[in-house]
């Protein structure tokens, strides 16, 4: 019984430790190499739904935290610009991947 107690209670570190989250980050830019200041850069499941959105930087640079593992797609877009979807990749438990889009000017 005294064992049973020892081995929970070594446990509990391992079941109270947070999960790593699935992060996708990276740079939108315009054609030209020019930093997206302000873009929005949503994370698509499969679907094509929004999972999750977040605002590039004054360098571009965005992060955005997947709900969980599964199939996605970027899209980014800002207004004035055409907007870019990158490729579907996929996303593992607690894998964090670096991705860039480039939007272009309409003309």
């Amino acid at each position: 019984m005294h064992f049973r107690r020892l081995a929970l209670l070594a446990a509990l570190p391992l079941l109270s430790a947070p999960l790593a989250a699935q992060e996708v980050q990276g740079r939108v830019t315009i054609a030209g190499a020019a930093a997206a200041r302000g873009a929005l850069v949503e994370l698509l499941d499969a679907a094509g739904r929004p999972a999750a959105s977040a605002a590039t930087d004054s360098t571009g640079a965005f992060r955005v935290r997947a709900p969980g593992a599964g199939s996605f797609r970027l899209r980014a877009g800002q207004v004035g610009f055409r907007g870019a979807l990158s490729a579907p990749f996929e996303l593992r438990d607690g894998e964090r991947l670096d991705r860039s889009l480039v939007i272009s000017p309409h003309v």
